[in-house]
């Protein structure tokens, strides 16, 4: 049960991020049709530069909780070729500076800041990088931020992208019931690179089959939407209660990397 306490504060943080909050929610009004997650976003969000590119009524919620990368992607210099544009934040981008993990209320946790790339910063140990600061961060359940969304204003999230290093099965596992209220989920499987990672293909694919998640080939081969357009490199499962309850006529699902 999430506490007042928690939803006050993840509505602060949604606040400062530039997030509209109405009557306590996450309100993103009519020029808003679609809603994306990014969680995870390294030194240049490219999935979400991508989605936003592509949608002009799309609006996204980032979630990085790493200082230096959340620095670089104010300052929109680095050198990777795609990169999200930075006067998109506070606009149609929402940057959120909190860790996710499978936890019931808010916590504290550290970062392991991983040297050369920060990109594969984990709140698990590294076993094949180096690490050069541990971060302290604010870590929240997924279920606290789709909690915070006023559902009257959008019918679900499109796509909820998660590439957390090691935590992306626990990611989804803290989402609850609420992962239902999502239409495509993308999760990166890991097990050997950190320490205590329980993220398999496996273990992935058996957790979405058993919240009724299809994985979307599949789920294109069978049911044929049309007008979607899908180019995804990891597992990604779309959810066909919601599909069928909604038919969305168009999606875009994009992941690289």
């Amino acid at each position: 049960m999430i506490s007042h306490h928690d939803e006050r504060r993840a509505l602060e943080v949604s606040a400062e991020s530039g997030l509209n909050v109405e009557s306590g929610r996450i309100d993103f009004g009519p020029h808003v049709s679609r809603v994306k997650i990014d969680v995870g976003l390294s030194v240049n969000a490219p999935q979400s530069a991508v989605w936003l590119g592509a949608d002009p009524s799309l609006a996204v919620i980032g979630l990085e909780p790493v200082t230096e990368n959340i620095n670089a992607l104010k300052a929109g210099q680095d050198d990777w070729p795609t990169r999200l544009d930075p006067s998109l934040i506070g606009e149609r981008f929402f940057l959120i500076p909190v860790a996710l993990a499978n936890v019931t209320q808010i916590e504290r946790g550290t970062m392991f800041v991983t040297s050369v790339d920060t990109g594969r910063s984990s709140l698990l140990e590294p076993q094949e990088f180096g690490v050069m600061a541990e971060e302290p961060v604010e870590i929240w359940p997924l279920a606290l931020l789709l909690s915070s969304l006023m559902w009257e204003s959008i019918p679900f999230v499109d796509h909820l992208k998660i590439d957390a290093q090691g935590l992306d099965l626990d990611i989804v596992k803290s989402a609850g019931d609420l992962i239902h209220r999502v239409l495509a989920v993308t999760a990166e499987p890991e097990v050997g690179q950190y320490k205590s990672a329980r993220n398999s293909a496996a273990e992935l694919a058996s957790h979405m089959k058993s919240v009724g998640f299809v994985e979307v080939h599949r789920f294109m081969r069978r049911y044929h939407p049309r007008m979607w357009k899908v180019e995804v490199t990891d597992p990604t499962y779309v959810n066909p209660e919601l599909y069928f309850s909604h038919r969305p006529s168009s999606l875009f699902l994009y992941q690289r990397g």
